[in-house]
């Protein structure tokens, strides 16, 4: 019975020590990619990935909370501001032409604020995605801790012998 329980202990820790965690698990970023074991993380999987790890997923659903709000804040900002400067020229277009022809009324600068308006709304949107970038970082970077502390230790394991006779002493 000894024997049994002394050979199956034995055959746990070679087991154990057979299949330690694969490969290299952090994440890694390259020019706006997200890289685990060389393999291309799409914004899903890393969300799957992050959801392992309880701080680094409420640090990612603040991340997809700002980010929801800076697509339609840059988007409207730079089309009102693009919209803002097509009036501006066809206005100033106006008013060189009501100047050769020496017809001097009109207001031809309701284009400035159209384009104000579109850069305010664009900073709005900024400022709402450097603190979502700020919570993404964080987010990988406290999942890439947990994976250096939890990650593999090698089991270390002792026979040792004392009054009492032979023992086994196990590490992990």
């Amino acid at each position: 019975m000894k024997n049994l329980i002394l050979s199956m202990f034995i055959i746990l820790i070679f087991v154990l020590n057979a299949f330690p965690q694969s490969g290299d698990q952090t994440i890694t970023r390259k020019k706006k990619i997200y890289y685990q074991n060389d393999k291309v993380l799409t914004r899903s999987q890393l969300k799957t990935v992050l959801a392992n790890n309880p701080a680094s997923l409420a640090a990612y659903q603040k991340f997809k909370t700002n980010n929801r709000l800076v697509n339609p804040f840059l988007i409207a900002g730079s089309a009102v501001a693009i919209a803002g400067g097509i009036v501006n020229l066809t206005l100033h277009i106006k008013q060189v032409d009501d100047y050769s022809n020496m017809n001097l009324h009109g207001n031809y600068t309701w284009g400035v604020p159209v384009i104000l308006a579109g850069l305010a709304a664009d900073l709005v949107g900024i400022a709402f995605l450097i603190p979502a970038k700020k919570h993404l970082k964080k987010s990988i970077t406290d999942y890439n801790s947990s994976i250096k502390t939890v990650g593999y230790e090698p089991v270390q394991f002792n026979l040792m012998v004392n009054s009492n006779g032979l023992g086994v002493r196990m590490r992990f």
